[in-house]
């Protein structure tokens, strides 16, 4: 019983006059302990938004209810009180924590889509018609090169990948993983070609110079 009344007096006289004046209906503020029982009425972090208020409708208080923006994203508000106020990084930026307050530039001759956690290397661009003209090789299309696989790449179509190898003088020839399961999909051989095996999910070629052809 006593425990009870001193709750009851906890609530409605202590709190009310060292708590500071959060609203029932504002979010993105909470209730932090300073030294306790006695805390005091906080807004959310630059980084972070709540979707609760401080004060609940029953006159119970929320504390430490900020949730951190997602990867990807960022605030500069305070007081936050949605996950709206978490911007999505501009292309070419990244956050790969949460509750950034800023987005980093991604490295040098890297990029990055919108909203990203991460970059990713920037494609070669493409060698013009006439250095693909000069570039004659032998199609295997199902067959896999087995060798030195010193060059490994992230390309979506096998054009590119044999672009890269005709830009290459050292490049002998290329396979290309057809199916969309794989990270480096593009694998250029130097001088160091073991044999070819018939297999379905690739699709490789050599240059015509290394055949003697």
């Amino acid at each position: 019983m006593i425990t009870r009344i001193f709750h009851v007096f906890y609530l409605l006289i202590i709190i009310p006059r060292v708590l500071g004046d959060c609203s029932h209906d504002i979010n993105g503020l909470y209730y932090a302990v300073v030294n306790y029982p006695y805390a005091a009425c906080t807004a959310c972090p630059l980084g972070t938004y709540s979707i609760k208020p401080a004060v609940n409708s029953d006159g119970s208080f929320n504390t430490n209810v900020c949730t951190n923006c997602p990867k990807g994203t960022f605030s500069r508000t305070s007081a936050a009180s949605s996950i709206n106020y978490c911007l999505s990084c501009a292309p070419s930026f990244f956050t790969d924590t949460t509750g950034a307050t800023s987005c980093i530039p991604c490295p040098a001759n890297t990029t990055s889509n919108e909203r990203s956690s991460s970059c990713y290397p920037i494609p070669s661009p493409s060698p013009s018609p006439v250095e693909l003209s000069n570039c004659s090789m032998r199609p295997f299309p199902t067959s896999e090169i087995v060798g030195n696989e010193y060059i490994q790449l992230d390309v979506d179509n096998e054009e590119i990948c044999k672009s890269e190898c005709c830009k290459d003088p050292i490049c002998m020839g290329y396979s290309f993983f057809k199916p969309k399961l794989a990270i480096h999909r593009c694998a250029l051989l130097n001088n160091n070609i073991s044999y070819v095996v018939p297999s379905n999910f690739f699709v490789s070629a050599i240059k015509s110079e290394f055949l003697g052809l």
